[in-house]
């Protein structure tokens, strides 16, 4: 059994990475531009983790329903969630740097 079509593993590889990148360019811009401290981070990031991981398997899942709108929805709900994995990848670091010291 596969877990994505050949459909579903084409337009996810061909925006993979530009929602990943949207995050962490949204990080950046929060880190530098708007001068957030690290503090924010530190405490979003635990709080989110898992339900960000529950969000991306829930979207995979659903991805795979035969219905239209739920595969349009899918793909918006689990390239939003590879945003947020990006941003939070950021957090994760920040978090991580501070704890290391």
């Amino acid at each position: 059994m596969e877990l994505l079509s050949a459909e579903q593993r084409k337009f996810y590889s061909k925006y993979f990475l530009c929602a990943i990148g949207v995050g962490v360019a949204v990080f950046l811009f929060m880190k530098f531009a708007l001068g957030v401290t690290d503090d924010y981070f530190i405490s979003l990031y635990p709080d989110v983790k898992v339900l960000l991981c529950f969000n991306i398997f829930l979207g995979l899942f659903l991805s795979e329903r035969k219905n239209r709108m739920v595969i349009c929805f899918s793909r918006v709900f689990v390239l939003a969630n590879f945003s947020l994995f990006g941003f939070f990848t950021g957090c994760a670091v920040r978090y991580l740097s501070v704890m290391s010291k």
